[in-house]
């Protein structure tokens, strides 16, 4: 079913859920039995809808890059569109490597070329920069966040650093021609590095598959197969990671080095719900500039308490879009529902976060390394290709963000 006829039918659901609601708020009173009943079955409806549409989305992301993909021949190189494939030496370099990917045999040449240049590495080759490129394009459609945040790279470096402003001036003050100005000592700027740091996976294709004749696109394959198994990662990553020596700084965790607690909103909430005056107050809590382009992150769980609130003027703040793939709004807002968000509602725990996600930076190592491994799965039938990525990622700017914290 199309996300057009999906979004229709939740549509439904959630009039249903609203002429209860407003049934009930009509006659002053809470649901009787058989009606809290009911709405709980609507409930589960609308979590089910919900999550089809996601999965949906995702799928008609993939099917547009299988579109883009066709069969081949061994040593044929499929030109990629708005591709620069560069100078012979170049597209020579990325057949190597598909060969390589096929267990092909190289010549010395080639794997000279293909050769990590750190000693420590070994075996392992580097894989070409267009292949890299590509795979941060396949990593698009699995990682939301790298949809809405300020992707940079890949950068051949230790780590980026970034100017972050720590404390502003206030000096300013209206005067004559020949008045004299305050010194000012409040202005503060810090740095925050952005280190790429290692991703490691295995993946395992069949050896059949490999060596058949004429087959799809296997560096398409892997590339594909390296996103979707990566993507979850780095999708936990930049929402609750912890920021340490190895990991992406997530929007979800509090951190004097990213968004502070003192962009925690938890006034109107209980220990247990999200209140309509809470998420009023998150919105708020950002400067226009921001809240301009701010968005909504939140679990499947936290919409469905946030549904049926109204604002000031009786309107309900949530809106389905229902034309093509727009996206769902809370107040006037653009929302996504992402269920890697928290999503246990106790006391002093985030369940939301409202922003403008280009303030969170996503850097990708210019370094990626993979290592084919024949002999460890081949009772299987299988050959495995161990990977070595490099990413990181943290907020920039903690006043575009407002975070939803309960009481």
């Amino acid at each position: 079913m199309k996300i057009k006829l999906l979004k229709e039918e939740r549509q439904k659901i959630w009039e249903k859920m609203r002429a209860l609601n407003e049934k009930a708020e009509a006659e002053d009173r809470d649901l009787n039995a058989d009606e809290q009943t009911t709405f709980e079955n609507l409930k589960a409806e609308f979590r089910a809808y919900t999550a089809r549409i996601t999965r949906q989305e995702e799928l008609d992301r993939e099917e547009a890059g299988l579109r883009a993909s066709q069969i081949v021949t061994p040593g044929e190189m499929r030109e990629k569109p708005g591709e620069e494939q560069g100078t012979p030496e170049n597209r020579e370099l990325r057949e190597a490597f598909v060969r390589y990917l096929r267990g092909h045999s190289l010549q010395p040449q080639e794997w000279r070329a293909l050769q990590s240049d750190e000693p420590a590495s070994g075996g392992y080759v580097r894989v070409p920069l267009q292949v890299v490129n590509e795979l941060i394009e396949d990593l698009k459609s699995e990682v939301f966040m790298r949809k809405i945040c300020r992707v940079i790279g890949p950068v051949d470096a230790e780590g980026l650093g970034a100017c972050r402003k720590t404390a502003g001036t206030s000096t300013f003050a209206w005067g004559g021609e020949l008045s004299e100005p305050t010194a000012d000592s409040s202005l503060k700027f810090g740095n925050r590095n952005l280190k790429p740091e290692y991703m490691t996976g295995l993946i395992l294709v069949s050896r059949d598959l490999l060596l058949t004749g004429t087959v799809i696109d296997v560096e398409q394959l892997v590339r594909g197969e390296l996103a979707a198994e990566s993507g979850e990662l780095e999708e936990q990553g930049f929402l609750t990671g912890p920021g340490d020596a190895l990991q992406p700084l997530g929007v979800f965790t509090a951190s004097d080095n990213g968004i502070s607690t003192s962009r925690d909103m938890s006034t109107g909430n209980t220990t247990t719900e999200i209140r309509p005056d809470n998420l009023i107050r998150n919105k708020m809590n950002v400067k226009s500039q921001y809240r301009a382009r701010g968005q909504w992150l939140m679990h499947t769980d936290a919409l469905l308490q946030v549904m049926l609130f109204k604002d000031g003027e009786g309107r309900y703040m949530w809106q389905q879009g229902l034309i093509g793939n727009e996206p769902d709004r809370l107040l006037g807002r653009p929302l996504t529902i992402d269920d890697f968000c928290p999503n246990t509602f106790q006391s002093g725990l985030y369940v939301g976060v409202f922003g403008d996600f280009r303030w969170y930076w996503i850097v990708d190592g210019l370094t990626m390394q993979m290592q084919r491994l024949v002999e460890k799965y081949a009772l299987s039938n299988q050959d495995a290709f161990l990977v070595r990525r490099k990413v990181s990622g943290a907020p920039m700017k903690e006043e575009a963000f407002s975070r939803i914290k309960l009481g």
